[in-house]
């Protein structure tokens, strides 16, 4: 199938075949129902039409939200799989956070001795979080690339790429910010998880309609080639949030918070035990 606006976000062909349609709001209700498709020459799962505009979607967004000390605890325990964890002995590291959410993974590194910094876009949430951690928080790639280009040692991007809009510009800023040798590692969700599959429109990993793309092991490897990086290391991890959600949705019509909290425990063993739904991606710059 074609359509005379759709170019794949990756390899730019021209053509697709429906992937999902009418997809709603499961976890904030907002914003229309949106579609997704495959692109017939690399396969990759992407939102069309693309929104005009996605800031309005991010308003009272959770993930920007402070945690309290039982989330943060709670997050330690359940979700340690999914999370950067530098090697021991690795010393002090500059370590960039992309899309850094509420700051706690930040506040985590900067504690164990790394020079830290975070970007997030949003002029508004930047400032306020980058006055309430005391570290730079960057809301622009372009100041972020003339001060930090060529000094970072880690970037890590946790549950982000399914949300940019221009995903070789995301990787042309990691190309331009890392040392050589410096490691790029990503979590997203997977979109050929067992868990996507079941679930379909109400799998909390789709997130429609903030989700726009949903890259898959080939798709990394295609941008390591392009944008200087070595073979990507691939695996899966395991993040019960997202098996939990889809649970609440099915059996509530949308994502209940309460819900949510009480199927983190079990959706954390079944994750353990078949970690399908987020991929990890580790890419040395070479």
């Amino acid at each position: 199938m074609s359509h005379g606006g759709f170019k794949c976000m990756l390899c730019g062909a021209t053509e697709f075949r429906p992937w999902l349609t009418n997809c709603a709001d499961y976890y904030l209700q907002k914003g229309r129902p949106v579609d997704y498709v495959e692109c017939n020459a690399c396969s990759l799962v992407q939102q069309f039409p693309f929104p005009a505009d996605v800031s309005a979607l991010y308003a009272d967004y959770p993930v920007h939200s402070s945690r309290n000390t039982v989330q943060r605890l709670a997050r330690r325990i359940f979700q340690r799989q999914v999370y950067f964890r530098p090697a021991s002995g690795s010393g002090q590291l500059s370590l960039l956070d992309y899309g850094c959410g509420d700051g706690t993974f930040l506040r985590e590194m900067q504690g164990r001795g790394n020079a830290v910094c975070g970007f997030e876009p949003g002029d508004t949430h930047s400032a306020a979080l980058s006055s309430q951690l005391n570290m730079p928080i960057y809301s622009s790639t372009e100041k972020l690339c003339q001060e930090l280009a060529g000094t970072l040692n880690i970037i890590t991007a946790h549950f982000v790429l399914e949300h940019v809009s221009d995903l070789r510009g995301a990787f042309t800023t990691f190309q331009t910010l890392l040392k050589p040798g410096g490691t790029l590692y990503i979590a997203v969700p997977n979109i050929r998880s067992w868990e996507s599959l079941l679930f379909k429109k109400r799998w909390h990993g789709l997130d429609a309609p903030r989700h726009l793309i949903f890259p898959e092991a080939s798709h990394f490897k295609t941008l390591a080639e392009e944008y200087g990086f070595g073979v990507p290391q691939i695996s899966f991890a395991a993040f019960p949030n997202t098996l939990a959600a889809s649970l609440a949705t099915m059996l509530a019509g949308r994502c209940q918070p309460v819900l949510l909290m009480g199927l983190i425990v079990p959706g954390w063993l079944v994750a353990l035990g078949a970690p399908q739904g987020t991929l990890a991606v580790r890419m040395i710059r070479t």
